[in-house]
């Protein structure tokens, strides 16, 4: 269970697979990505990379797919990329042990 008890807080998250043959691959063709240091949970990496300043995503190689967890934060102004990025971070390390390796 992942809940924000601030007032007025506004987050969007979703979790969304698609064919992928590695994290490297995919990092090669979205290069354009502003690419954060790469996690590691459960010994599985996982690469995080902001789509926009209040935009990001964690992504981890499941078998022959990616799972992107995005998290999106609708307050103006934005927060802090690296306090969006660990909610995505979070949601991932919750769900990871769920996603084939």
């Amino acid at each position: 269970m992942w809940k924000d008890t601030r007032h007025g807080s506004i987050w969007s998250l979703q979790q969304v697979a698609g064919n992928s043959p590695s994290l490297v691959a995919y990092k090669r063709v979205n290069y354009f990505f502003d690419w954060l240091p790469d996690q590691w949970i459960n010994g599985r990496q996982i690469v995080v990379f902001s789509m926009n300043p209040s935009t990001c995503v964690a992504r981890v190689q499941s078998r022959r797919a990616g799972i992107n967890t995005i998290v999106d934060s609708f307050e103006v102004p934005a927060p802090p990329i690296a306090d969006i990025c660990s909610r995505a971070i979070a949601f991932t390390r919750a769900t990871i042990s769920r996603m084939p390796e």
